[in-house]
């Protein structure tokens, strides 16, 4: 199967550089070392190793309105594209995304197939939906621009998990997300803002099949126990000058249950990663509780991924060069922080090399 995704990838490329489609490639390269401490888990209270990220793509401009992009990448997918280093095992490379976007009307875009996020977050943040998801499915966007305000709505279908095994009876089903997101940004010559307004509805979870696993939510055996429903709203405040400094926070709910069901984070960002000798500090506090939102799609990183968890995360970040990059991140929190439960201390350290084209 890895053999044929990159035997259909050269062809396409090969096929496209041949035409008169603009066709350019992309991708980057990541070099981590991560150090991890995990209070309670045997034989892994502490330990250290080495994961290698590279995704090399093909973006194409077919005519004025229809674009398209394939992408591979190492990993396992999902919510993570790291490879360990475990020896002399050649790695798993699979698409990480095949897609067209289609602007079939003015200011709306179309988009099919296993796509990029459709969504803005407030300061880039992954508490909800990890960085590294792509979606199984299609979403239609709106933007309307007026003056210095952009006006922006999205609504997406993506298919999780086809034909999970429900408790009850011997009927599947797909796990299927519905979303729609109403953004509006604000922007002048020295300030910048931005506010979400998000719903994703997930069909066919409780009494389900978990998705690979529990990820901190609630199951009774291998199954979810509740549903989800989960609504957001995300404000971000932007300052623009010679260091630029940008204010975040996000609240989210889900109203399939009465406790345990809520999300914040908030956050600051100072200065961005542009050109050689530029930095960059991030600093953000979040709390997902037990069953805020599917724990399988959320940041996988902070206190070990999922929901149940706290943390505290600092990033700073050096570009070596226009396209060259260091950054270094600690999390402290915890996980298993539900009422009952016991917690336990999560700390990591990233450091991370990372080559952009």
């Amino acid at each position: 199967m890895k053999k044929w995704a990159m035997l259909v990838f050269i062809s396409c490329f090969s096929a496209w550089s041949q035409s008169e489609v603009k066709t350019s490639v992309f991708g980057d390269f990541r070099l981590r070392h991560e150090a991890i401490e995990s209070e309670g888990v045997t034989g892994k209270d502490h330990y250290d190793h080495l994961r290698v990220r590279a995704r090399l793509g093909v973006k194409s401009q077919v005519s004025d309105v229809l674009n398209t992009e394939v992408r591979l990448a190492t990993g396992g997918g999902g919510t993570s594209t790291n490879q360990t280093f475990s020896g002399t095992k050649n790695y798993d490379v699979k698409v990480d995304r095949a897609f067209f976007k289609y602007s079939f009307i003015e200011n709306a875009l179309l988009r099919g197939g296993r796509t990029e996020s459709p969504f803005l977050s407030v300061g880039e943040n992954s508490m909800l939906l990890d960085s590294d998801l792509n979606f199984d499915g299609a979403s239609l966007s709106y933007i309307l621009n007026s003056n210095h305000m952009t006006y922006q709505l999205v609504l997406a279908h993506s298919i999780l998990s086809e034909n999970s095994t429900t408790t009850s009876t011997s009927t599947v089903y797909d796990t299927t997300l519905n979303s729609a997101q109403l953004a509006i940004r604000y922007a002048s010559e020295v300030q910048t803002a931005l506010l979400t307004l998000t719903a994703h509805s997930f069909n066919h979870v409780k009494n389900n099949s978990v998705i690979v696993a529990a990820s901190g939510n609630s199951t009774t055996g291998t199954f979810y126990t509740y549903g989800y429903n989960v609504t957001s709203v995300g404000l971000e405040y932007g300052y623009k000058s010679e260091i630029p400094v940008t204010l975040f926070a996000e609240m989210a709910t889900n109203g399939s249950v009465s406790q345990e069901n809520k999300a914040v984070i908030y956050g600051i960002k100072v200065n961005k990663l542009k050109k050689k000798g530029d930095w960059m500090l991030m600093v953000d506090s979040r709390e997902l509780e037990k069953d805020s939102t599917l724990g399988a799609l959320t940041d996988s990183d902070s206190f070990a991924g999922g929901t149940n968890g706290r943390s505290l995360n600092t990033l700073v970040g050096y570009n070596l060069d226009d396209q060259v990059n260091l950054m270094v991140t600690h999390m402290t929190g915890e996980t298993l922080i539900a009422d009952g439960e016991t917690a336990l201390d999560r700390n990591r350290v990233q450091v991370d090399f990372g080559i952009k084209f």
